[in-house]
């Protein structure tokens, strides 16, 4: 276990992923790892690769219920242990730094609500911020996340619950109803990034395509810095990377322009600001200029408090 963690002050809610979690559960089939995994280990993580195990059965199912038995193997090594831990897909691209930038959601581990935070998210839908400055809402992606055991253990009533259909191994996009399950059926906030911690590094599932769900870009509208290395979709090039960068920020100004990031009439009861904050903090977060409305925990502040 990794025991190198930067200093949190006893009363702060604020921590940085280094101080969350030690290890990092990489989701992973037959793909090459071993960049993503050099870098989290540079970052200060402990590293381990979740493949399967799968029944004879479960080899029979389709790819997306495959890789959720995979994300259910890493939520029961999580939920035995005693910290969070990191679980990243196999082509999430974490920004330089990763390690030491600050967690979404809060230090406060007696909140029943608190226990999940995406660090990348497509298709993300803001409906609030807590009363300690950090956005909740929803995400459509599990290509990076940060749990923690309790929340662990919910996971797989929802892995159970899946695999209780009628249907078990058949196509279904469940990586996007799983936020609403732990809403809905856990009472969490689903802690959303300010700015984006990693990005999905490939070109969506041909699969989503065959079963009539459109292929949406997947890469991240706005990123907390520069990535740590070129993701697969830049193929290698610098100028690809840019042009799919830029891309990715200008669809983030359509989906805040038609409300899809953002609607007034979704504000939740819990959230402590209201829709004439947010949503400046909306159209602030895609310029950077989100510190002119005093808001750093949710990722401003590069250092706990």
């Amino acid at each position: 276990m990794n025991t190198n963690h930067s200093p949190v002050r006893p009363n702060s809610v604020h921590a940085t992923l280094r101080d969350w979690a030690d290890d990092v559960y990489i989701i992973r089939y037959r793909e090459d790892t071993r960049q993503l995994a050099g870098v989290l280990q540079r970052e200060g993580f402990t590293v381990h690769l979740q493949e399967g195990p799968y029944t004879a059965e479960q080899l029979t199912y389709s790819p997306s219920i495959q890789c959720l038995v995979n994300h259910a193997g890493a939520w029961a090594r999580v939920a035995a242990g005693t910290r969070a831990a990191i679980i990243v897909e196999p082509d999430f691209v974490p920004v330089r730094g990763f390690g030491g930038r600050p967690c979404p959601m809060p230090r406060v581990l007696s909140d029943p609500r608190v226990g999940i935070a995406w660090l990348y998210g497509c298709g993300t839908i803001l409906n609030g911020m807590d009363e300690f400055g950090y956005l909740h809402g929803h995400a459509a992606s599990v290509a990076g996340y940060i749990v923690t055991p309790a929340v662990a253990a919910m996971l797989l009533d929802f892995f159970a619950s899946e695999m209780q259909r009628d249907d078990p191994g058949h196509y279904r996009p469940w990586d996007v109803t799983l936020g609403g399950y732990l809403r809905q059926e856990k009472g969490l906030l689903n802690y959303l990034p300010l700015y984006q911690l990693g990005e999905h590094g490939s070109d969506s599932r041909a699969e989503h395509a065959e079963h009539g769900m459109r292929k949406n870009w997947h890469q991240a509208d706005i990123l907390a810095g520069p990535l740590s290395f070129l993701p697969i979709y830049a193929r290698g090039s610098r100028w690809r990377l840019a042009r799919y960068r830029l891309r990715g920020w200008v669809w983030g100004w359509l989906r805040l322009l038609t409300r899809r990031y953002f609607h007034p009439g979704n504000v939740r009861d819990d959230s402590a600001r209201g829709p004439v904050f947010i949503s400046a903090l909306s159209v602030l977060r895609l310029l950077r200029l989100v510190r002119v409305l005093g808001v750093r925990s949710t990722g401003e502040a590069a250092s706990p408090g």
